[in-house]
């Protein structure tokens, strides 16, 4: 599953919601971002998020982190909601909120590189 299919709704028939997490520095993020991507950098930007965010057994939501490279900011993010999701739900072991939540491979760099000439509306700059 490619992130640039989900985005393009490739998918639209078994996901109901996707969110694009960048958790890039906000001159970052300005600088060039996915489209629809929230920038959210903080651990407590998390939690906000984590709270806020509907749920649904019926309706599916992805999740998808990344940062510049996705592999220090991003992946820790990522481990801090999976954290928070698993604290939310420790009375029913195995059900979470958002088990759809994915860490996307070579951040924003490998994206833009494979995108950048696809004029396809999916970065925003």
């Amino acid at each position: 599953m490619q992130v640039s299919d989900i985005l393009s709704g490739a998918f639209a028939s078994t996901i109901d919601h996707v969110t694009v997490i960048d958790c890039r520095y906000p001159y970052e993020y300005e600088g060039g971002h996915i489209e629809g991507a929230v920038n959210l950098y903080t651990k407590a930007q998390i939690q906000a998020f984590l709270e806020e965010a509907v749920t649904s057994s019926s309706r599916k939501h992805v999740i998808i982190f990344h940062c510049e490279f996705s592999s220090e900011r991003g992946p820790k993010l990522y481990r801090h909601l999976r954290a928070l999701d698993r604290e939310a739900n420790q009375d029913s072991y195995q059900r979470l909120n958002f088990p759809e939540v994915y860490l996307m491979e070579g951040g924003y760099k490998a994206f833009y590189e494979l995108h950048q000439v696809d004029n396809n509306n999916i970065l925003q700059r």
